[in-house]
């Protein structure tokens, strides 16, 4: 039988999905992981975000 409560998976992702943020999935190098992964920390962090669009521009 199914459950109808939602998973806190789902939940966190639908709450994601309103505050404006999309999952990506992309593939690279197994060197570049680190990297792709670093910058995508940057552009979440609120106090970086403008200026690494910036220099990523």
């Amino acid at each position: 039988m199914a459950s109808t409560d939602t998973s806190p998976v789902t939940a966190w992702r639908k709450r994601r999905q309103r505050q404006g943020f999309v999952r990506v999935e992309v593939q690279v190098r197994k060197e570049d992981a680190g990297l792709v992964r670093d910058v995508a920390a940057a552009l979440g962090d609120p106090a970086r975000e403008s200026e690494t669009r910036a220099l990523l521009r």
